[in-house]
């Protein structure tokens, strides 16, 4: 109730946009839609 809808959804997006090294600098939206593209 502390926070509003859209401060969450900008920290998701932040969050889910950043490349991680771990992932070959690339963010984990880009490995999600790699992923959901070799399913479909």
């Amino acid at each position: 109730d502390d926070l509003d809808d859209t401060v969450i959804a900008y920290v998701e997006n932040w969050c889910n946009t950043l490349p991680r090294k771990i992932l070959g600098y690339q963010s984990p939206n880009d490995r999600f839609e790699q992923g959901l593209a070799s399913v479909l």
